[in-house]
């Protein structure tokens, strides 16, 4: 290759590696800086449970939405929508990446509300999320569902006493997010390395002229 040659592979890499950084290293570190800094939520009333806001939520148990389950709730909604404690009498809808029960693995996990209702345990679990909101037909098909199955076991476990049935909590999969930023990096050590790797050979052509 020529000299222009080299400086025209070294342009083109500068560019991509500039465009990289702008529009997807820099945002991506951001996002994932945001996660370490977000604001903390300790019950159904913080001020913090606002739209698309990124929330650590704290909380002690969980309750499995879908195994409270009626034939609307399966007909309309997934398993991965679960219902996080956060205080006596206190619950935020929260929606998992994943269907797979095992994602709550090693946290205290009921199917019966009345069990959760009585339980007396710390906050020891968190979890990161965006607080979304449901759509006016799907809180009305959650609220039946959800309230139709607990009834008998529980005073109506969803009302706006005990929980924000507008809203919630939209789990980030944080793993994911920084397996992209790691494999960015890589890419960004590769394109360093051939633009190296081509700045040094520009410069041999330029010493043996």
């Amino acid at each position: 290759m020529t000299e222009k040659d080299q400086i025209v592979k070294m342009f083109t890499i500068a560019v991509v590696v500039f465009l990289v950084v702008i529009f997807f290293t820099i945002p991506g570190i951001s996002e994932v800086m945001g996660y370490y800094f977000c604001d903390n939520v300790e019950g159904i009333r913080s001020p913090m449970l606002k739209d698309d806001n990124t929330v650590k939520v704290r909380f002690d148990s969980v309750i499995s939405v879908f195994d409270i389950q009626s034939m609307y709730y399966m007909k309309n909604f997934s398993e991965n929508y679960y219902l996080l404690r956060v205080g006596e009498d206190e619950y935020i809808y929260v929606r998992i990446p994943t269907a797979d029960i095992n994602f709550w693995k090693g946290v205290t996990l009921y199917k019966d509300p009345s069990e959760a209702a009585e339980y007396n345990g710390e906050k020891k679990y968190a979890l990161i999320g965006k607080i979304k909101r449901f759509s006016a037909e799907d809180k009305e098909r959650l609220l039946d569902s959800v309230n139709s199955g607990a009834l008998q076991e529980y005073d109506r476990i969803i009302n706006e006493k005990m929980t924000d049935p507008d809203i919630y909590v939209d789990v980030i999969n944080i793993k994911k997010d920084l397996i992209l930023l790691s494999v960015e990096t890589v890419f960004l050590l590769i394109l360093a390395w051939a633009f190296i790797k081509s700045f040094n050979r520009y410069k041999e052509l330029k010493t043996e002229e």
